[in-house]
């Protein structure tokens, strides 16, 4: 294996991937290959990758100057698709954050936070879809906004559901509880379906969304817990959607981070079919001064034994 870089003037190397190709015999190859995302002077700054639906993928991040979020789709070999699409056309120069999400279809569904104002206070977080050929599938419109300074949208998602359209989740906070889980359904032909929908509601505790995945017809929604007035700090808790966003069950404590000892420090949620996911967390242990990572298999909301 070999990697080879580029020194041509103004080209800005984004991502090294790792591309992994399935054959018909067991056997797994792994490929390290280099994508040029720009050949401009931006200087980008988050990634988001999404596939699923069809071979490929698209890579999404955010870029200054200009201002803004991009997208570009590969196919499964790494090979670029069309060109560089742009997917704002607003004023995003406090664009804190990016998520994309691919639904049944390849098509591809856009997230980004902004702030604005002259303190940073205005949260808005946006969306926009494209299909496989780039074009725009809907307008960018506005999910959610947060205009007080006791409040802030936090963590927030997005996941293919059936053939054509996604689900988005998002954590909302005040300086003090309740945290709240809210959920948008969106079609790929039409935009948002109705107004957000409260799947959860935590009165002694503030939220953070750190994980969304399917698991077949179901749909898992999986958030930190934050209670302030208590010692365990950093419980991760999950809840099954249905496929429209709505519940399909209790809210279920996945993992007690008992202790102002731990801080949560990272989570991963992946979707491994039948109904099963897979949920990767880890913390820094302040009493040991350890750090620690686990995995945690579920079906549905609850742990396997």
């Amino acid at each position: 294996m070999s990697i080879s870089t580029s020194t041509t003037p103004l080209r800005v190397v984004l991502l090294a991937a790792l591309i992994l190709t399935f054959s018909h015999s067991p056997s797994l190859r792994a490929e390290i290959r280099t994508l040029v995302l720009t050949d401009d002077a931006t200087a980008p700054a988050q990634i988001a990758i999404a596939r699923g639906g069809e071979s490929g993928f698209t890579i999404a991040w955010n870029s200054h100057p200009p201002n803004g979020v991009r997208i570009q789709r590969f196919t499964a070999e790494g090979s670029p698709q069309g060109s560089v699409i742009e997917a704002t056309d607003l004023d995003s120069r406090f664009a804190e954050s990016i998520a994309l999400a691919r639904d049944g279809n390849g098509n591809d569904l856009v997230l980004w936070r902004t702030t604005s104002g002259a303190t940073h206070l205005i949260q808005r977080l946006f969306a926009t879809a494209f299909d496989a050929t780039g074009a725009r599938l809907f307008p960018i419109v506005e999910l959610a906004r947060s205009i007080r300074l006791d409040e802030k949208l936090s963590g927030y998602a997005g996941v293919g559901s059936a053939p054509s359209g996604w689900i988005v989740a998002w954590s909302a906070d005040s300086l003090g509880p309740p945290g709240q889980i809210f959920s948008q359904r969106i079609q790929a032909s039409s935009g948002p379906v109705g107004a957000p929908t409260l799947v959860a509601e935590q009165a002694q505790a503030w939220t953070y969304l750190v994980g969304l995945a399917t698991g077949g017809e179901t749909i898992l929604a999986v958030w930190s817990s934050l209670d302030p007035y208590a010692d365990r700090q950093n419980d991760i808790v999950g809840l099954l959607l249905d496929s429209n966003g709505t519940p399909a069950g209790e809210v279920q404590s996945l993992v007690q981070g008992t202790g102002r000892a731990f801080a949560l420090t990272g989570t991963g949620l992946e979707g491994t079919g039948d109904g099963r996911f897979l949920l990767t967390y880890a913390w820094n242990n302040l009493a040991s001064g350890t750090f620690e990572a686990f995995g945690l298999e579920l079906e549905g909301s609850h742990p396997v034994a």
